[in-house]
């Protein structure tokens, strides 16, 4: 849904655009299995230099886009990603990966997320007594 397009069976269907890649279906599991994964880039959501542990199984690959250089966040060191042993696309707030996390292995995650919907949510809206901005009467 993120990426650019979607490509199935040779047909290229819009998508958001969001990251500037196309997912390709294919017919054959693209990743399966087990995944350890190094987070190489600052993220809201886990510290750079941990090890992720987590499973994948998609029938899907990412395409980067011709010059486009997206920012993947994870290196994997067991499994395959989005592809080129990557994964993990990073925008802003938005971490997209095919990694499925193991929640319980990986503790600082749903602090960190947490942590982000709280910070997102003071930058969008803010609090009652803020008075300078909008009048709350």
């Amino acid at each position: 849904v993120l990426s650019r397009s979607l490509v199935y069976k040779g047909c290229e269907y819009p998508m958001t655009g969001v990251f500037p890649v196309s997912t390709h279906l294919c017919d054959r599991p693209q990743g399966l299995g087990y995944i350890d994964a190094t987070v190489t880039l600052e993220n809201p959501y886990h510290p750079v230099g941990s090890v992720i542990k987590g499973h994948e199984f998609h029938y899907s690959k990412c395409v980067v886009d011709a010059g486009a250089h997206p920012a993947f966040g994870l290196r994997m060191d067991r499994g395959f990603g989005m592809g080129a042993k990557s994964d993990g696309l990073i925008r802003n707030n938005v971490f997209a990966s095919y990694t499925h996390l193991f929640a319980l292995g990986e503790p600082h995650w749903a602090v960190n997320l947490v942590l982000a919907a709280r910070r997102h949510r003071a930058e969008r809206i803010p609090h009652p007594s803020d008075n300078s901005r909008h009048n709350w009467a």
